[in-house]
C-alpha cells in the first residue's frame, strides 16, 4: 500500500522503453524528412486512360468518395483476434511503404496490415495516373458537381447580383470544404497539405460560380439537388455521420476519460478558443481563472496522429492506444496544463525541478496526467467495507449507486460523489491514491452558509449597536449575548405591560422581531430605506449583498427564465436529440436498446417541444410575468403568507388589479402592446394570478423546485426548469402578503437556492436533465443486455433524481396543502417536544467521539490542552473554523435536524377549520428551534463542532505539510486521500500561508485566494474539514438517508410501477413517473422520526470506522460506551441506580452509536415481538433481562411500526379505548404533554403532575 500511495508503480509513459514507441520517433522522422510517394513506387512512364477516367479518380480521392469507398474494402481482419506476434516493421512486412510507418501503429494482424497497404496502394495508384494526365483541375471542377457540399450555397444568396453571389457562394463552399478536409485527411493516407489548398481553391472557384449562374434561375435545381441529399438537414446529418467515425467525436461505441477541470480548480471558466500565444491549452492565472481551449487546432493535430509526436527531443511518445477520440487527447491536454500551472509553480509537486531537464520535466507531467485520467475512469469507487456493510449502506441513493455491482464504469459513482459526497465513508481507490472529488452539498455547505451566516451575525450585531449604541458585541458559542439580554429584556417589559396595563415602552425599542420587518420593508422599498436609522441601514445593506452575491451566480449559470436561457436549453436538447437518433440509425443495438433508446428520444422531444410551445411562449404572451426574471437591490424570497391571502383575497387582487392599471404596457413577440384595462378584464387577470399562487407559488416561490400541477392533480417537479415568478409586482405593494421576517427569509432562501446553484455547476442545470440523459445513454449501450435491465437502470437514474430531489427539498411529491402532508409535519413537531426534552443527555456520547477520531494524544494535547492554555489562541483558530462553514449550528438553528428530519414542504389549509389547524401547528413548528436550544442540544453541538474543527484545521494543515516533506505515515496519507486531499493537493495547502500558534496550526483561507491554486486549496481544505467535524459530531446529510425518511417509496419496475397507476393507488400517493414511478405520502416517513442520527451513524461511526478510518478505534469504542451509560445516568439518575449492570452496558451501547442501527433495531424487535405476541425477543430476553420499559402492549407494538408522532394517537385510543386503569390514562397524558420532559424541570414537572392527579381523585373529582 505504501508504495501505491508514493507512486512508486511503474510510469506509464518511459523514454526508450518500448521498441514499437521508439518506432514512432522513426515515423516522426520519415515523415517530416521524405516526400509523400516514395522512390521505388515512383512510375517512369506516363498513360492516358482518358478524361472520364480522369474524373472517377478525382472523384473517389475527394471526402465523399473515401468515405463511400470505405463500405467496398474487405474489413474481416477485424473479426480476428490480435496477433501480438505479428511485426509490421519488419523489413519483409514494411518494405515499400516506410513514408506510411505512421498508418501502421494501431495493425492488429497480417490481414490488417495488409488491408492498409492495398488502400495505401490504390490511391497511389490514381495519383499517379491523375499526374500523368495533362488535363489540370477540369476533371477536378468536373468531379466536384457530385459534392453536395457545393450546392449548399445555392438557396441561400438569391436576390444579389452575379459577382456577389459567386464571392458569397465560393467562401461558404469553401468554409465547408474546410470542415469536410479532416474526413478525407484522416480516410486517405496519401493525401498532402498541397492537395488540401487545392480542394480549397477548386471549392471557391467551382461553389462560387455555380452560386453565381444557378443562384437566381437555377435556384431550383440546387433545391432539388439538396432535397434528393435528404435536404439541408440530411446533408448535414451525412456529414456529421462521417465526421462522427473520423474526427472521433464521442459516439455509441466510444469511451474515453471523463475529466471535469473543476476537480481540479475551484470556480474555472473554460473558453473553447483560439489561444492568442499559439498554444493548444493555456490557464489564465488565479485573477480571471479561465482555461482556454483551442479546441479546433487540438482536433486537427489528432486527426493527423501528430499528438503521438513530441517536437522536443527526449521526450517519449504518447501511447496511442489511451486516446480515443479528439476530446480524451483534449482532456489530456487541459489536465496536463492545470497540473503545470495550477499543482506545479513554487514549491509544487508539479513544479519543474532546479536541475531537471525539460524532456524529463514533460516526461513527469505527461505520466501524471494520464495516470490520473485513466485512474479517474478505472478507480473502485465502492465503499472500503464488506458486502453486508455495503449492502447496508445500498439502503440510500448514494450507497445504491456507489456500490452497484457489475457497472462496467465509475462514472456514475463518481457522478453520484459530485452530487452529494460528503467523505462519510472511505472507498477503496483511496488505498491507490485517489481522493475523492469535490461535491455539490459540500461545495454548498460550507461556500454559501458562511455568507448566511456572517450575514445574520452582522444584522444581530447592528440590533444591539441600534438598542445601545455599542458597536462591539460580546459573544460565546455564537451567541450575541448583548442580543439575548436585549430579548429577555423586551419580553420581560411586555408580560409585565400586560399584566399591570402600564407600557413603559418607549418608541425607539423595536423589538428584534420589529427590527427584522424593518429591515425587510428598508430592503423591497427604497422610500423606507431613505428614512431608516443609519444603523438599520447597515443592516439593509448586508442583506442585499447577501442576495446579490446569489444573483451574480444564479445570471452566471443561466438560471434565469429568459428566451436566452430556454433557447440554450433547446440547443443542448437538439445536441442530445441528433446524437441518440445518430445511435439509433447507425449502431449496433439489441432489441431491448433499440426500445429503449426509442423512449429516450420521445421524452427528449417532448421536452423540447415543451419548452419552445409553452415555456418560451409565455414569457412574451399577455401574461403578468417578468421576462426575463430579474433580482434588483429590492429583491428578496417573495414567501406568500398563504393564511393572509386567503383571509384577504378581495384586497389582494385589488392591488393587482391596480398594479395592471398603472402598468398597461406588457411584452408580446418581442413588442410592446396595450392591454386590455377595463375593470373587468383587470379582475379576472389579477384573480388568475391570485389562484396560481394560492395553487403553486406559496410552496414554490421562485419557480426553484420548478413545481407544475398535473392534469390528474398531482404535483411535479423539474416542469418549469428555470427560475421565474408568477407575478411581476414591487414586493412593497405586496408586504401585507408575504413573509417579513428577513432573518428567516434569508436562511430559507439559503436552503433552497445553494444546493441549486451547486448542482447547476456540477451538472449544467438544477434539475440534472441532460446528465440524466447522457447516463441514461451510457446506460443504454453499457447495461442493457434485455429488457430486464431496465429496471436496473430505472434505479441508478432514480437514485440520482431523487437524491437531487433531497438536496432540494423536493423529493416528496405529496401536495404540500394537503391534510396529509399538514398533519404529518404536526405530528413530527409534537413528538418532537413532548419527547425530547433530556436529548442533550444521549448527546454526551460526542465528547468522547473526538478520541476515536483523532487518538489520545491529539485529543487531549491539540485540543482541551490548548483550549485550557492557550484560550485566544483557540478562540482565533474557531473563528477561522466557523468562517468556513463548520459550526453554524446556533446561528442557523439546525441541531435538530440531528435527531429528527424535517417532512419538506408544507402548505396551508383553504377551510376554516384546516386554518384553524394550521394555526395550532404554526405554534408547535416555530417553537423547534427554541425548543432544541433550551433542552442544550443546540448549543452543546456548535461546542462540540468547534472543538473538533480546531483539532481537525490543526490536523490538516500539519498532515499536508508532513505529506509535502515527505514525512507522512501512511494512515496519515490515507486519512488525507479519504476526505478528497491528494498528494498534489497536500502540497498546495501546505503552500498556502497559516498561522502556528505556540504548535497549534490554523489558517486564514480568506487570504488564500489570490494565490495560484489558492481557491483550489481552500475548497478542498474546508469541504475536509466540514466533512470531519460531521463525521466526529454525527450530523446526518442527505447522503445518510434512505426515501423512506422523507415518506418516500421508489418503484423502478416498469411493469410494477404500470400496475400501480390507479385510482387506488393515487389515492395513496402513488405518482407514476416518466422511469417507474413512487409513493410520496409524508406518514410512510413518521417511523423514521428519530433515525436521523443512527442511520448516520450506521456510515459515518460503524462503516468508516471499520475501514481502518479512525486514530484509535478501541479506545474510542470504550469512550463512547463509557458516555454512553452516563447519559443514562443523567437522564434519570434515581432509575438508573437500580438498574442490573447488564442493562447498562447494554443501554451505553445503544447510546453510544457503536452499533449503529443494529441496536435500533434490536429494540424494535423486542418491543413488537413483546406487545404483540407476549414473548419477547431480542438481546435482553437472552440475557434473561427486562425489557427497556417493562412489558409493552399492543400500542406501543403498533407505535414502533407507526412511529413516534402517530403513536401518540395510538396511546390515546388505548388509553381510552380500552379498560386501562385511571393510573395509565393519566400516565399517558403526562407523557404526551409538549415540554414535560425537559431536563431543566423534568421530575419537578412529574411530581406536580402526579400531584395534581391524586388531588382530583381525592376529590373525587375524576
Amino acid at each position: 500500500m505504501a508504495e501505491i500511495i508514493k507512486k512508486e508503480q511503474p510510469p506509464i509513459i518511459v523514454p526508450q522503453s518500448d521498441e514499437k514507441e521508439k518506432n514512432l520517433a522513426v515515423i516522426n522522422t520519415i515523415d517530416q524528412e521524405h516526400q509523400v510517394l516514395p522512390s521505388n513506387l515512383q512510375r517512369s512512364f506516363n498513360y492516358d486512360s482518358g478524361f472520364v477516367s480522369d474524373v472517377v479518380d478525382e472523384f473517389n480521392l475527394s471526402w465523399i468518395g473515401q468515405a463511400l469507398e470505405q463500405g467496398t474494402y474487405d474489413m474481416s481482419f477485424m473479426n480476428k483476434p490480435v496477433d501480438r506476434s505479428y511485426d509490421p516493421y519488419a523489413p519483409d512486412n514494411i518494405a515499400g511503404y516506410e513514408n506510411f510507418a505512421g498508418m501502421f501503429t494501431e495493425v492488429r494482424n497480417k490481414e490488417h496490415h495488409d488491408f492498409l497497404k492495398l488502400k495505401i496502394q490504390t490511391n497511389l495508384d490514381r495519383r499517379t495516373r491523375l499526374d500523368s494526365s495533362e488535363r489540370g483541375i477540369l476533371p477536378a471542377l468536373v468531379a466536384g458537381l457530385g459534392d453536395p457540399i457545393n450546392y449548399v450555397p445555392i438557396p441561400f444568396v438569391k436576390g444579389i447580383g452575379f459577382a456577389q453571389r459567386a464571392v458569397k457562394g465560393g467562401a461558404v463552399a469553401t468554409g465547408l470544404v474546410g470542415v469536410t478536409e479532416p474526413i478525407r485527411r484522416n480516410l486517405d493516407p496519401t493525401s498532402t497539405n498541397q492537395e488540401t489548398m487545392m480542394y480549397l481553391g477548386g471549392s471557391f472557384l467551382l461553389g462560387g460560380l455555380l452560386t453565381g449562374f444557378l443562384g437566381r434561375s437555377g435556384a431550383k435545381i440546387a433545391s432539388e439537388t439538396v432535397a434528393k441529399k435528404g435536404g439541408v438537414k440530411g446533408i448535414g446529418e451525412k456529414y456529421m455521420k462521417a465526421h462522427a467515425s473520423t474526427d472521433g467525436r464521442k459516439d455509441f461505441e466510444s469511451t474515453g476519460f471523463n475529466y471535469k477541470v473543476e476537480d481540479d480548480v475551484a470556480n474555472v471558466s473554460v473558453a473553447y478558443n483560439k489561444n492568442k500565444n499559439g498554444e493548444l491549452v493555456s490557464y489564465t492565472g488565479t485573477k480571471t481563472n479561465k482555461l482556454i481551449v483551442d479546441y479546433i487546432k487540438i482536433r486537427n493535430i489528432f486527426q493527423n496522429n501528430k499528438h503521438l509526436f513530441p517536437k522536443l527531443k527526449g521526450v517519449a511518445p504518447l501511447p496511442k492506444k489511451f486516446f480515443k477520440n479528439a476530446d480524451d487527447y483534449m482532456q489530456f491536454l487541459m489536465k496536463k496544463e492545470i497540473l503545470k500551472k495550477v499543482y506545479g509553480g513554487k514549491k509544487g509537486l508539479y513544479a519543474r525541478g532546479k536541475d531537471e531537464p525539460l524532456a524529463t520535466y514533460e516526461n513527469r507531467l505527461n505520466n501524471a496526467a494520464l495516470s490520473e485520467l485513466r485512474q479517474q475512469g478505472t478507480a473502485d469507487l465502492k465503499t472500503q467495507a464488506n458486502g453486508f456493510f455495503r449492502w447496508v449502506e445500498g439502503w440510500t441513493n448514494y450507497g445504491s449507486v456507489i456500490n452497484k455491482k457489475l457497472l462496467k464504469s465509475s462514472y456514475y459513482a463518481e457522478n453520484m460523489m459530485r452530487l452529494s459526497g460528503d467523505h462519510g465513508t472511505k472507498s477503496r481507490a483511496a488505498a491507490e491514491g485517489y481522493g475523492a472529488v469535490s461535491s455539490a452539498l459540500l461545495e454548498s455547505q460550507t461556500y454559501w452558509t458562511p455568507k448566511l451566516r456572517e450575514t445574520l451575525q452582522g444584522v444581530n450585531a447592528d440590533f444591539v449597536e441600534f438598542r445601545t449604541g455599542t458597536a462591539n458585541s460580546k459573544k460565546l458559542l455564537d451567541m450575541n449575548l448583548q442580543k439575548g439580554g436585549l430579548r429577555f429584556g423586551d419580553a420581560v417589559r411586555d408580560m409585565k405591560a400586560k399584566v399591570t396595563g402600564r407600557n413603559t415602552r418607549q418608541p425607539e425599542d423595536f423589538t428584534f422581531d420589529e427590527y427584522k420587518v424593518k429591515i425587510f420593508e428598508g430592503v423591497v422599498d427604497d422610500r423606507v430605506y431613505d428614512s431608516l436609522h443609519p444603523t438599520m441601514k447597515k443592516s439593509v445593506d448586508k442583506v442585499r449583498k447577501f442576495f446579490a452575491e446569489y444573483e451574480v451566480e444564479l445570471r452566471k449559470q443561466g438560471m434565469f427564465a429568459s428566451q436566452g436561457s430556454y433557447q440554450r436549453k433547446m440547443k443542448i436538447l437538439e445536441g442530445q436529440i441528433a446524437k441518440f437518433k445518430e445511435a439509433r440509425a447507425t449502431a449496433k443495438l439489441n432489441k431491448a436498446q433499440r426500445d429503449e433508446l426509442d423512449e429516450l428520444i420521445k421524452y427528449s422531444e417532448a421536452e423540447f417541444r415543451y419548452i419552445k410551445d409553452e415555456l418560451i411562449p409565455e414569457l412574451n404572451l399577455e401574461q403578468p410575468i417578468s421576462p426575463p426574471f430579474e433580482m434588483g437591490r429590492n429583491y428578496v424570497m417573495r414567501m406568500y403568507r398563504q393564511d393572509k391571502l386567503l383571509e384577504n383575497k378581495d384586497a389582494f387582487i385589488k392591488i393587482v388589479a391596480d398594479h395592471f392599471l398603472e402598468n398597461p404596457i406588457v411584452v408580446k413577440r418581442g413588442k410592446e402592446f396595450m392591454t386590455d384595462m377595463s375593470k373587468e378584464a383587470r379582475m379576472k387577470r389579477a384573480e388568475e394570478v391570485y389562484n396560481k399562487i394560492i395553487d403553486q407559488d406559496s410552496v414554490d416561490p421562485e419557480g426553484i423546485f420548478g413545481f407544475g400541477r398535473q392534469k390528474d392533480g398531482t404535483i411535479k417537479a423539474g416542469v418549469r426548469p428555470l427560475i421565474s415568478r408568477t407575478l411581476n409586482i414591487p414586493t412593497w405593494k405586496i408586504k401585507d402578503f408575504v413573509e417579513n421576517d428577513i432573518e428567516f427569509i434569508m436562511r430559507q432562501y439559503q436552503i433552497k437556492t445553494a444546493n441549486a446553484i451547486e448542482i447547476s455547476k456540477k451538472f449544467g442545470d438544477h434539475h440534472m436533465s441532460a446528465e440524466l440523459k447522457e447516463m441514461h445513454f451510457k446506460l443504454i449501450k453499457e447495461e442493457m443486455k434485455t429488457s430486464k435491465d431496465k429496471t436496473k437502470i430505472n434505479a441508478i437514474l432514480n437514485a440520482f433524481e431523487d437524491e437531487k430531489d433531497k438536496m432540494l427539498g423536493s423529493v416528496n411529491l405529496e401536495d404540500p396543502s394537503s391534510i396529509s402532508k399538514r398533519s404529518a409535519a404536526f405530528l413530527r413537531d409534537w413528538a418532537s417536544l413532548a419527547f425530547m426534552g433530556k436529548v442533550v443527555f444521549s448527546a454526551v456520547v460526542d465528547a468522547a467521539r473526538p478520541i476515536m477520531v483523532n487518538g489520545i494524544h491529539r485529543t487531549f494535547k491539540d485540543g482541551l490542552g490548548q483550549w485550557a492554555g492557550n484560550m485566544a489562541a483557540f478562540g482565533k483558530a474557531a473563528e477561522n473554523v466557523k468562517y468556513m462553514g463548520v459550526a453554524a449550528e446556533v446561528t442557523l438553528g439546525s441541531a435538530r435536524k440531528r435527531i429528527i428530519e424535517d417532512v419538506g414542504l408544507v402548505g396551508r389549509g383553504k377551510s376554516f377549520i384546516g386554518r384553524g389547524f394550521d394555526k395550532i401547528a404554526d405554534i408547535a413548528n416555530n417553537a423547534q428551534a427554541p425548543f432544541y436550544f433550551i433542552n442544550g442540544l443546540t448549543p452543546w453541538t456548535q461546542m462540540m463542532k468547534e472543538f473538533q474543527g480546531v483539532v481537525s484545521a490543526h490536523r490538516f494543515i500539519e498532515d499536508s505539510i508532513k505529506w509535502s516533506k515527505g514525512s507522512l505515515d501512511d494512515f496519515g496519507k490515507q486519512r488525507l486521500i479519504s476526505y478528497g486531499i491528494d498528494e498534489k493537493t497536500a502540497n498546495l495547502i501546505a503552500k498556502m500561508p497559516y498561522e502556528n500558534m505556540d504548535g497549534l496550526f490554523t489558517a486564514n483561507v480568506r487570504k488564500w485566494g489570490t494565490i495560484t491554486g489558492g481557491q483550489q486549496a481552500a475548497r478542498k481544505f474546508r469541504q475536509a474539514l466540514y466533512a470531519d467535524v460531521n463525521r466526529t459530531i454525527i450530523t446526518p446529510q442527505v447522503t445518510d438517508q434512505f426515501n423512506m425518511m422523507h415518506g418516500v417509496l421508489r418503484i423502478n419496475n416498469e411493469n410494477t410501477a404500470k400496475f400501480l397507476d390507479n385510482p387506488f393507488f393515487k389515492f395513496l400517493g402513488y405518482q407514476k413517473t416518466a422511469r417507474g414511478g413512487k409513493f410520496s405520502n409524508s406518514y410512510m416517513g413518521l417511523p423514521f422520526q428519530f433515525f436521523s442520527w443512527a442511520v448516520a451513524a450506521n456510515r459515518k461511526l460503524v462503516i468508516s470506522g471499520l475501514s481502518g478510518r479512525e486514530q484509535d478505534a478501541i479506545s474510542g469504542v470504550f469512550a463512547m460506551i463509557c458516555m454512553g451509560m452516563f447519559g443514562d445516568y443523567l437522564k434519570n439518575p434515581r432509575y438508573w441506580s437500580q438498574k442490573p449492570w447488564e442493562e447498562k452496558i447494554i443501554r451505553g451501547v445503544e447510546l453510544s452509536g457503536v452499533a449503529g442501527l443494529f441496536t435500533d433495531m434490536n429494540f424494535i424487535t423486542e418491543t413488537i415481538s413483546g406487545g404483540m405476541f407476549d414473548h419477547a425477543v431480542g438481546l435482553r430476553p437472552a440475557l434473561g433481562l427486562d425489557l427497556r420499559f417493562g412489558n409493552p402492549d399492543m400500542a406501543d407494538a403498533i407505535g414502533e411500526f407507526t412511529g413516534a408522532g402517530p403513536s401518540i394517537i395510538a396511546d390515546l385510543i388505548y388509553a381510552f379505548g380500552t379498560d386501562a386503569d385511571f393510573d395509565d390514562k393519566a400516565a399517558t397524558i403526562r407523557r404526551i404533554i409538549p415540554l414535560n420532559t425537559l431536563w431543566i424541570w423534568d421530575r419537578t414537572f412529574k411530581d406536580l403532575y402526579n400531584f395534581g392527579v391524586d388531588e382530583l381523585v381525592r376529590w373525587q373529582l375524576v
